[in-house]
């Protein structure tokens, strides 16, 4: 029997945050008012790619578990891996499966995995895809940013209310940004909102006037950048 081991990775699409005054608070939106700048069906053809993970010592974790991104006719995805094990009998009673030099054939369809046998167990990585945004899922949103090619992923959460993410191509690189909280220069507990507090947590519920989109969307930081593959 094969099994799913924890190799876990997750992107910050919702923020939480430490204020010396209020202790924890989180941001969502709740999209009443969207941005006016158009809500989008998908990526257009011409920025379909692949694109590698600039590596650094911030993000090891998300390169092994993942580091392509990808953009293509469904949305834009990590392909990310998992990392799975089948034991020694299995194997052998188990005429599914056959394995040669350090491949076991008989998990992907005319295709093999590599495998690193530790004790009575093969472990092997499968590709996963990891959507930011699907043209499928109505709990994903896809709009136009402020600028050309920035694009702005709004993703529904268990809440009923959005996460965002922003995503920018430039050149020959696609960068990763979520809100910058830290800079001083703007407060996104100001704009237009309703809070929700449970002990000492707040959540704020943000719901921006045209003008408050315009301003809010001008304060982020790139926790990830990739190369587009050649």
């Amino acid at each position: 029997m094969i099994k799913l081991l924890s190799l876990s990775f997750l992107f910050l699409l919702f923020a939480s945050f430490y204020d010396e005054d209020e202790g924890i608070y989180s941001v969502y939106f709740d999209l009443k008012n969207p941005p006016e700048m158009g809500k989008l069906d998908g990526f257009s053809e011409a920025n379909f790619s692949t694109f590698n993970l600039v590596e650094n010592e911030s993000n090891v974790l998300r390169a092994a578990a993942g580091d392509q991104l990808i953009i293509d006719a469904t949305g834009v995805f990590i392909l990310k891996n998992k990392l799975l094990s089948i034991s020694r009998t299995e194997i052998r009673e188990n005429p599914k499966y056959t394995l040669r030099e350090g491949y076991l054939h008989g998990i992907i369809p005319n295709d093999s995995v590599i495998v690193a046998l530790e004790e009575d167990d093969y472990f092997f990585l499968i590709p996963k895809k990891t959507y930011l945004y699907s043209n499928s899922n109505p709990k994903t949103l896809l709009y136009q940013g402020l600028v050309k090619n920035e694009f702005l992923i709004f993703t529904k959460e268990s809440n009923n209310y959005f996460s965002i993410l922003r995503i920018q191509l430039n050149g020959k690189n696609i960068t990763l940004a979520e809100l910058d909280f830290d800079q001083k220069a703007f407060d996104f507990r100001t704009v237009r909102n309703k809070i929700d507090k449970n002990g000492s947590d707040l959540t704020y519920y943000l719901n921006p006037t045209k003008e408050e989109w315009v301003t809010l969307l001008k304060y982020y930081k790139i926790y990830d950048t990739y190369s587009r593959q050649v």
